[in-house]
């Protein structure tokens, strides 16, 4: 895909989102493409007129936003009285006071964005227009899992989101070349993980980066996910439940947080604690580094993809089992989603563009484009096979592993923020797992 112009967005919500978010967002206007998709399911109770509109679409940069890009610039082709802008945020001042400008008179038409904890207090606060009647016009009610609908479900019993992909993690992608060369295998143990450290080293490698600064938090819940058994992780993770397992000082969590800081300490860089993604991935596909953590996303053709050389051997495996009696498990989400604004005189069009995106062909291509994996169940294999033998093998396995849960998707957003602030402190020695897993509880304690 041809890169896009950015500019700044106009000086009242470049103001707005300075306020809001610390910094102006980026702005894409998609041009026409050149795509000849024809999608016969995209129609809804819309004007089919000639008015002219013009949506605004709020999301996070990197393969959401190259996914959306595509998409917008094939639904204008299809719909040119509607003009669609996309403005990007930075990912973890999105996440933060995104609701804040769901609410504000700023806010936008439409918007990408998590159906987890704080999309039910946005849900509640009646700023998002409901989806009911298409989950039925549209057929989604028969084609997402009835867990993913569950999870969009507000308090009144309505929904207010559609899940557009699915994502899961961490998955730790290494260089087979690298480890032909330090002539160590697959760790299958978290033991075996620090035992090849060395020997990449030897050889040359930084054993393993990631992004510690931005996405650390991923580590840390591949770690819980692999410390407790299913049931235990559902008290751990509900607030709710008054259970034992539901304190963060239990020793699964401090024993998580100490791997959290042996990784750093064993496998990766001096410094590594203020890595960002960005910058650990180039260690990567730069062949500095034999592996890199992060989640499926970052297979997709607008990171891995695009950025690592034609002869590079690509391989992954999932974080490795911590404890004897748990099998390793592997975190999933279903949470990604677009949202409609309620009040904005435009909920028709960006129903319209709704339908558009979340299509049997719409999904079709979101895989032949290798970007993100589709959220809908009806497509066939031969539907997912062009998003390549690497993408479609780490699905088949994940289901062969079995899932659970993001945690930091599925706890209150206050601990959530802590954790991604703790994960590069307890790496860099600023906290010690003590201390770290007795500030989540203590944060868990004051929201009961």
């Amino acid at each position: 895909m041809n890169k896009l112009n950015r500019h700044f967005a106009a000086v009242l919500v470049v103001l707005l989102v300075a306020m809001l978010f610390g910094c102006a967002p980026s702005s894409k206007e998609p041009k026409e493409s050149d795509s000849t998709q024809n999608d016969s399911s995209s129609s809804t109770d819309a004007s089919q007129g000639n008015e002219q509109v013009e949506l605004i679409l709020s999301t996070i940069p990197g393969p959401v936003a190259e996914r959306l890009v595509n998409d917008v610039e094939a639904f204008m082709k299809e719909n040119p009285n509607i003009k669609i802008k996309i403005n990007e945020f930075p990912e973890a001042k999105y996440m933060d006071q995104g609701p804040r400008l769901f609410s504000s008179s700023e806010k936008p038409d439409l918007a990408w964005f998590w159906a987890d904890a704080d999309y039910k207090k946005i849900a509640d606060a009646g700023v998002l227009e409901p989806l009911d009647d298409m989950y039925q016009s549209e057929g989604w009610d028969h084609v997402l899992p009835q867990s993913t609908i569950d999870r969009v479900r507000a308090k009144d019993g309505k929904v207010y989101a559609v899940n557009t992909e699915i994502v899961w993690g961490p998955v730790v992608y290494y260089n087979k070349a690298a480890f032909e060369k330090a002539g160590v295998d697959v760790p299958k143990t978290m033991e075996d993980w620090y035992q090849i450290g060395p020997k990449l080293k030897e050889v040359g490698y930084i054993p393993l980066v990631s992004g510690n600064a931005d996405v650390g938090v991923l580590i840390l819940s591949g770690l819980l996910a692999n410390s407790f058994k299913p049931d235990d992780y559902v008290k751990l993770t509900n607030s709710e439940i008054k259970d034992p397992v539901n304190n963060y000082n239990h020793e699964h969590v401090v024993n998580a947080f100490d791997h959290v800081k042996k990784m750093g300490d064993e496998l990766m860089q001096k410094g590594a604690a203020g890595v960002n993604d960005t910058d650990a991935r180039a260690l990567f596909t730069q062949g500095k580094a034999a592996m890199y953590s992060n989640g499926s996303w970052a297979a997709s053709d607008a990171l891995l993809g695009k950025e690592l050389p034609n002869d590079f051997q690509l391989g992954y495996f999932y974080y490795p089992q911590i404890y004897d009696d748990i099998p390793p498990k592997v975190a999933v989400y279903a949470g990604n989603s677009l949202l409609v604004m309620k009040g904005t005189g435009k909920e028709q069009y960006a129903k319209k563009f709704l339908a558009f995106v979340m299509s049997k062909e719409r999904q079709k291509v979101l895989a032949q484009n290798k970007q993100l994996f589709p959220s809908r169940t009806d497509l066939s294999q031969q539907d997912i096979e062009p998003m390549g033998p690497l993408y479609v093998e780490m699905y088949q396995k994940m289901n062969e592993l079995g899932v659970m849960n993001f945690w930091h998707t599925e706890v209150n957003s206050e601990l959530s923020t802590a954790a991604r602030a703790l994960v590069p402190a307890v790496m860099s020695g600023q906290k010690t797992p003590q201390q770290a897993a007795q500030e989540l509880q203590s944060i868990l304690e004051k929201s009961k």
